[in-house]
This record gives C-alpha cells, sequence and structure tokens, in this order.
C-alpha cells in the first residue's frame, strides 16, 4: 500500500508487488537485470518492508522516532503463527482498491 499526504492532497492505495513475491524464475531474471537491489536484501524477507518518511519542520524527531518504534513487532511477535490473524490486504481487497482510485 502507498499512502501520501502534502497539505490538504491525500492518495492512498496498492504500491506493486515485492520481487519477493514474484515465481522464483521471474524474481531472479529481475534481480539479475537489476544486480543492486541484492544490496538491501534480507535472507527471510526479501525486498518486503516498510518506509516511512516526514518532511516538516519543528517536530521532536527524538520523541516521535521513540512512539514510533514503539509500533514495531518485537520477535517473539514475529515468531508467533501468523495465519491465526486476519488479513486485512488479501487480493481481492487490492483490486477494490485499485478499482477506487478516486
Amino acid at each position: 500500500m502507498g499512502l501520501d499526504k502534502a497539505g490538504q492532497s491525500v492518495r492512498a492505495g496498492p504500491n506493486g508487488a515485492w520481487i519477493a513475491t514474484l515465481p522464483k524464475t521471474h524474481r531472479e531474471r529481475y534481480l539479475a537485470a537489476r544486480p543492486g537491489l541484492r544490496d538491501d536484501w534480507d535472507d527471510q524477507w526479501g525486498d518486503r518492508g516498510s518506509e516511512l518518511v516526514f518532511i516538516g519542520r519543528e517536530f521532536d524527531q527524538e520523541t516521535l522516532t521513540e512512539r514510533l518504534e514503539g509500533c514495531v513487532l518485537s520477535d517473539a511477535e514475529m515468531a508467533e503463527d501468523w495465519s491465526e490473524y486476519p488479513d486485512p490486504f488479501t487480493a481481492d481487497k487490492q483490486r477494490e482498491l485499485a478499482r477506487a482510485d478516486d
């Protein structure tokens, strides 16, 4: 998912697929064509990740960072059986979001 907000403008929607989700032969060809992508490749998660960027003035970066790090899953939470949780981003939901572009 992608979420962009600048002033009064907000845009949210699908943001493409991770290379790690491609079939192995496609993934290997993709990585061979773009060798720099391997620099950030994780053995377990591939290119899956999240990025959060704040651009602004006069905000307390230390407090913001501390609060956001409190939202990150612990190692114990990462080791849980995730199949027990509902998936709010199924392929059907992603298609529905893509069609509702406006």
